[in-house]
């Protein structure tokens, strides 16, 4: 929805231009004509509007004509390919009509190829404009310089777009949209400057929502961007060939920044000066989601520094596709489930952390993990169980590790937890009878003596010495 200011004086020439060429491109082009109306009142023409055509691939503006007092238009224009815009813009006055391109859209993207060949009079392109208010205000840069042709766009609380239109010399822009409650963005299309919601944050969430009435004009809603960091990469699948359509995460501190991978792979974002976690999330073709550096969980994703000083390197992705492990926590006695306790896989070599997950209501907990052998651990200080690693093993020279390749999906990795105070109980009893030869150590889960550590939450281990 761009919104036009053009003054008088250009008008009466432009009209005077196309009044003496009208004869030769009658001649040598053709004709589009139509009526604009009101949507809410049948008929009811629309007089002092413009209709203006744009080459259809480029955006190119064409040529223009003004509706008249029934509301119809003529316009001698070339032969080609067009998309047609109504704006109801009047200087120094601008009406609440809501612009639209043909054929009943605001989005430029979206409009209808209006097509015109030799010596073609094109009827009956008509237009139902419909009644909106209007949100204005003026886009600036830090300094309080007018940041000229930036978008300014509004969202419904859905987050669905419904308006658009650009700053103009002044860095002020127009923006008609229907009643309704909406929230701001503003950008500028060369990138540089980093894209923010009214009023000065990064977040749709945070957002300030923005309440537009009929046929009244809403109050000043500036923007104030500032100059960013300009990030940039490559997300590849394993095979090397390049993922479109993955959307890239930048989470910083209160903000969080996206976008979206080209066909051929790559992507490009600004963001503010900061300290962020990069995230490639695929929505499409099922690829196993990561942090930068092939990190899967956030407690091991790697920070990156993002400042104009510092040289940032290529922050590239490479994907493969998940394999699953499927399991149920529950309590040894009785079976019942065991909710919200941490459930870990590690790389069976090296010992490292790969990923958490926690249980489900009923016990249950999934990983998507990339192929390979890992050890599962049930490990949660907060809760009464004893600490156990897969399958029912408590020291992690004697685990069992899983195998899993590419989409495989390995069920039923189960643990059966004994509660703390059940053991306790039985230590106690153990103690109480005085059984002879029997040591009971506190141990880590490397099998190391953790007698000193009182305060942490032991693995206790029954060490039976004959």
């Amino acid at each position: 929805m761009f919104f036009f200011r053009i003054n008088h004086h250009i008008l009466v020439l432009l009209f005077l231009f196309l009044l003496c060429a009208s004869h030769a491109w009658a001649q040598t082009g053709g004709i589009i004509s139509g009526r604009v109306y009101h949507d809410e009142i049948p008929y009811n023409p629309i007089p002092g509007v413009y209709v203006i055509c744009y080459d259809f691939y480029s955006d190119t503006y064409m040529a223009m004509g003004i509706t008249q007092d029934d509301g119809s238009y003529l316009i001698n224009i070339q032969p080609g390919d067009y998309k047609i815009l109504v704006n109801s813009d009047i200087e120094d006055q601008p009406k609440l009509f809501i612009p639209e391109y043909y054929n009943d859209t605001f989005d430029s993207y979206f409009a209808q190829k209006v097509s015109v060949s030799e010596g073609q009079i094109l009827k009956n392109i008509d237009f139902a404009l419909s009644v909106g208010g209007v949100i204005q205000g003026y886009v600036f840069d830090k300094n309080n310089t007018p940041i000229v042709s930036a978008k300014v766009e509004a969202y419904d609380l859905f987050g669905d777009l419904q308006g658009y239109t650009t700053s103009l010399e002044n860095g002020q822009y127009f923006l008609h949209v229907p009643e309704g409650n909406y929230k701001i963005r503003s950008y500028t299309k060369d990138r540089e400057y980093v894209t923010a919601f009214y009023p000065d944050t990064f977040s749709f969430p945070d957002a300030e929502q923005i309440e537009v009435k009929l046929e009244i004009g809403a109050f000043y809603y500036n923007f104030y961007l500032i100059e960013g960091v300009m990030i940039q990469g490559i997300v590849t699948n394993n095979e090397n060939i390049p993922v479109p359509n993955v959307y890239i995460w930048a989470y910083g501190i209160q903000q969080e920044h996206w976008a979206l991978t080209r066909d051929d792979g790559t992507y490009s974002m600004i963001v503010p000066p900061g300290n962020y976690f990069f995230y490639a999330d695929d929505r499409n073709i099922g690829l196993l989601n990561q942090y930068f550096q092939n990190a899967y969980d956030i407690m091991l994703a790697t920070p990156i520094s993002v400042y104009n000083e510092l040289d940032i390197p290529p922050i590239d992705f490479k994907m493969v596709y998940p394999a699953w492990i499927t399991g149920t926590v529950m309590e040894n006695w009785n079976s019942s489930p065991v909710n919200n306790i941490q459930v870990l896989a590690l790389d069976a070599e090296t010992r490292q952390i790969v990923k958490n997950v926690r249980t489900a209501s009923d016990g249950t907990y999934v990983f998507s993990l990339p192929e390979g052998q890992y050890v599962l651990v049930v490990d949660d200080i907060q809760t009464k169980y004893v600490y156990q690693i897969f399958n029912q093993v408590t020291l992690i020279s004697k685990a069992q590790p899983l195998t899993i390749k590419e989409s495989q999906t390995l069920l039923s990795a189960n643990f059966f937890l004994v509660h703390l105070s059940d053991l306790i109980m039985m230590l106690q009893c153990l103690s109480t009878h005085s059984t002879p030869g029997l040591n009971i150590n506190p141990l880590d889960i490397n099998g190391n003596n953790r007698i000193d550590m009182p305060d942490v939450l032991y693995l206790l281990t029954i060490i039976s010495l004959e």
